[in-house]
């Protein structure tokens, strides 16, 4: 949960509201090309946990991959409406938003 709590909260960063808006196709081949390798990078680590979690039985058996481009999409997406300064800070949205989502993939 820690990950995906933090994950949450960079998205919402100014740095991460400007990974998350700008496509890769704004960027040099070269800059694409270490992007791409990052953007990969941090689904790889959230695949392996996700793995991890089934593997101990705190996640339920699902599909590594989908679940990882699920619980990513649903997280980037506050980095567009989000707005600092707003009723509930970046941590305390993280928290709900992941909160939200563990409720459909933790065990009953």
């Amino acid at each position: 949960m820690a990950f995906l709590h933090r994950y949450a909260e960079i998205n919402m960063d100014d740095f991460g509201r400007c990974v998350i808006r700008t496509g890769d196709e704004a960027l040099g081949p070269e800059s694409r090309k270490q992007f791409r390798v990052l953007k990969r990078n941090i689904d790889s680590a959230m695949r392996a946990l996700i793995a991890e979690g089934i593997a101990d039985g705190s996640i339920e058996p699902t599909d590594p991959k989908l679940l990882a481009f699920t619980l990513a999409g649903a997280l980037n997406w506050p980095a567009r409406w989000h707005e600092p300064g707003g009723a509930l800070s970046a941590k305390e949205l993280a928290r709900a938003l992941v909160a939200n989502l563990a409720r459909g993939f933790l065990p009953r």
